[in-house]
């Protein structure tokens, strides 16, 4: 992902007081190393829905306030930019925050969320506790690879190992599992080559069943990019 100073907006840091009484998650974005702050288990499992979705391209946290009208301010959580250069803003709507609207939950105070978005001109995406918890299992699986995507770009020899995992596939076109990876490159660090792999699932070259549990033993299927 970028550079935050190179995108149009960047994340408020977080104050003392929001350090020493809320839930707060610390981790780093792994193409660049930028410490990346967020409040709450639900922040975190959207931050790694994000991050690990091909077509994002850019994310920041807690990128601007928007104006409810009057006093109220509400900051949005994240900004994101897809590969088309499409931009949105998401919130997040913890299950106290809804109540039962005719197509389901909404939050209760949409109406003015809505007057308040057309105003500002942007895009906005709610995004609620019950629809993370019904993904828990890709938000666990991207939770596991992360600190070993997160090692791969700090490897001396990540673009030689790169290498020799795509021929690996080249000469074996049909998937493979971790295990039967690390087997066909014997000569090579396993804790490399796995952290290789989980950096070319998270750049979308690999893929596997995303809602099923990540195990040694999953298949791994090479993906063509357009």
């Amino acid at each position: 992902m970028s550079r935050t100073d190179e995108m149009p907006f960047s994340p408020r840091r977080l104050t003392k007081s929001e350090l020493d009484r809320n839930d707060i998650y610390m981790t780093a974005e792994p193409r660049t190393g930028r410490v990346v702050s967020l409040i709450g288990p639900l922040r975190l499992a959207q931050w790694l829905l994000l991050t690990f979705d091909r077509d994002c391209a850019d994310c920041v946290e807690r990128p601007r306030q928007l104006s409810l009208g009057g006093s109220i301010c509400i900051e949005l959580d994240f900004w994101t930019r897809r590969r088309d250069d499409s931009e949105v803003f998401w919130v997040m709507v913890a299950e106290s925050e809804t109540t039962n609207g005719p197509t389901g939950r909404v939050r209760r105070d949409a109406t003015l969320w809505s007057r308040a978005v057309q105003n500002a001109g942007i895009s906005l995406i709610f995004v609620y506790e019950k629809e993370l918890l019904q993904r828990w299992q890709r938000i666990a699986n991207y939770f596991r690879l992360l600190p070993n995507v997160q090692a791969a770009y700090h490897l001396p020899d990540m673009l030689r190992l790169r290498g020799r995992v795509t021929d690996a596939f080249g000469h074996t076109p049909v998937p493979m599992t971790f295990e039967q990876l690390e087997l066909s490159l014997h000569d090579l660090a396993r804790p490399s080559v796995r952290s290789v792999v989980c950096s070319m699932i998270y750049e979308g070259l690999l893929t596997f069943e995303e809602d099923l549990p990540l195990s040694r033993r999953t298949l791994l299927t090479w993906r063509a990019l357009a």
